[in-house]
């Protein structure tokens, strides 16, 4: 016999999961802003978003203790692909939404005449 109430069970896992991996992949897919010539992301502004990430109940652990510039961008990476396989499970289309900012940004970053 079908059990509904596991069926029930499941379907609020899978909305808390859709909700959780929104959340992240907002926070974790979006580019930094455009820069200027000369200025770098520096170690802030990889922390604050791995510190966003982690709020959001993300394990990020204590592997970015001691790390430079070079490590954090490549944990940060690492973060991210993670983030992205298991959004697009369970929010394809929020995943495509920030990939077509991101290129929008990505272009106009690239075009003098549109900064």
């Amino acid at each position: 016999m079908y059990d509904l109430d596991k069926h029930e069970e499941s379907y609020a896992e899978q909305e808390a999961e859709r909700t959780r991996y929104e959340q992240l992949a907002r926070i974790a897919l979006p580019r930094f802003p455009e820069l200027q010539k000369g200025e770098h992301i520096g170690n802030k502004e990889i922390s604050d978003r791995l510190n966003a990430i982690k709020n959001l109940g993300y394990s990020i652990g204590n592997s970015r203790k001691g790390l430079n510039r070079k490590g954090l961008w490549k944990l940060l990476e690492t973060v991210k692909e993670d983030i992205r396989l298991k959004a697009n499970q369970y929010c394809p289309e929020v995943v495509r939404k920030i990939d077509h900012q991101n290129n929008q940004m990505r272009d106009m970053g690239r075009d003098p005449l549109l900064s």
